[in-house]
């Protein structure tokens, strides 16, 4: 047992490094490209030109990180490779540094599980073993990268079923994503500054009416999130060799007249937690749609990373849309309470990570809103149960 500890401490590790260098490396490009509008634009439409002819010409993983992972779970750890995964979390810093509009967490899952995949065979370890192991690596990557540890174990544990849990991997997951997350603490500085909450909402009927209200609503947002990624998915399957050219061309456009939709999209974020009054209603609908595009025409179009922030980022602006527009109709409601609902509503919704996207809630709101938060995140889980954004997601261990 001490050779599986010494791993997995050494997957936390090398977990934190990894999202150490990715985030260093990713800001140096955004600063490189960020010299005016013309570079910008150039460099953006590179965004998805640069990874897709990359990983066409020497065989990498694209698109979507996590979804790379959950597939070579289910197919068998034998068709997931280290060297495909580094190569992956390398593209992913040019697609996202050149400004397509993704996230540290996939490729930090990938670069995790790759590097738990390299351990695993260190040591001989059998089909059973690797499997834990990769989603031990799955759990460090997260944590590393969003410094929030709890989510990342549940991240893991979840993410490979639409209704079920791989419960087998938590002990292993555990150490993983704890010893990521103080090693990260030493080296990554925090990207997302949460304001201490500014109201206590105590739960009663009108709490749990406007919970289902925003779970109804984040639900529907998140179909249209996934529809809008199938129909980019389609339309580039379609226009084959032109597809990243013209979903380049595309979020260079959408990036020139809206610049927040670019990169990670924090000073966006944080600025909308900070101030929920410093955009209008139609402002805030209108940025989380256009996010939901750039998104799509990075992930689908030919560049590489993950959905988990910019779902964050549209829950966030969303919210603050959804409960200006309450306020404005007469009801009562708290900007906070309502970024928070929507939040991990959508994240529900999306990635069929119930447990993790209420945890998310918590790590990064505070507890006050923990209870509306699961209620709403249940709501919109079951309205879009059928659906996920996570390519190969199975029901069920039980229903495959």
């Amino acid at each position: 047992m001490w050779v599986i500890a010494l791993v997995l401490v050494a997957i936390g590790c090398a977990a934190s490094i990894g999202a150490y260098i990715f985030f260093h490396l990713v800001e140096g490009l955004s600063n490189l490209a960020y010299i005016n509008i013309v570079s910008l634009s150039v460099f953006t439409s590179l965004s998805t030109i640069l990874p897709y002819f990359i990983s066409r010409s020497v065989n990498l993983y694209s698109g979507g990180g996590t979804e790379v992972v959950v597939q070579c779970f289910h197919s068998g750890s034998k068709q997931f490779s280290t060297k495909r995964a580094l190569g992956y979390y390398m593209l992913s810093i040019i697609s996202i540094g050149f400004g397509g509009s993704a996230d540290p967490e996939g490729p930090m899952v990938v670069y995790g599980a790759g590097v738990a995949k390299a351990f695993s065979r260190l040591i001989n370890a059998d089909e059973g073993y690797v499997k834990k192991f990769l989603l031990a690596g799955v759990a460090a990557g997260f944590s590393a990268a969003f410094k929030a540890p709890l989510t990342g174990i549940l991240y893991a544990l979840e993410i490979t079923y639409k209704c079920d849990i791989e419960a087998s991997a938590f002990l292993w997951s555990v150490p993983a994503a704890l010893i990521a997350y103080v090693a990260s603490q030493l080296l990554i500085k925090p990207h997302i500054r949460v304001q201490p909450p500014r109201c206590y909402v105590a739960v009663n009927i009108n709490v749990i009416l406007l919970t289902i209200v925003v779970g109804l609503a984040s639900a529907v947002f998140a179909l249209l999130f996934i529809i809008t990624m199938s129909c980019i998915e389609r339309v580039c399957k379609r226009l084959g060799i032109a597809a990243p050219i013209a979903s380049g061309i595309a979020l260079a456009v959408l990036v020139f007249f809206f610049p927040e939709a670019r990169g990670f999209g924090y000073e966006t974020i944080n600025s909308v937690i900070s101030n929920t009054t410093a955009l209008d209603t139609l402002q805030l609908f209108a940025l989380a749609l256009v996010n939901m595009v750039a998104t799509a025409l990075t992930v689908r179009g030919g560049g590489s990373g993950g959905v988990f922030l910019p779902t964050i980022f549209m829950g966030i602006v969303f919210g603050a849309g959804v409960a200006k527009l309450l306020n404005s109709l007469g009801v009562g409601a708290c900007h906070e309470l309502v970024i928070a609902l929507a939040t991990s509503s959508l994240l529900a919704a999306t990635s069929k990570t119930l447990l993790a996207s209420v945890a998310l809630t918590v790590e990064m709101f505070g507890f006050v809103n923990v209870i509306p938060s699961l209620l709403a995140s249940i709501m919109a889980y079951i309205a879009t149960l059928k659906w996920s954004l996570i390519k190969g997601q199975l029901m069920s261990r039980y229903k495959q």
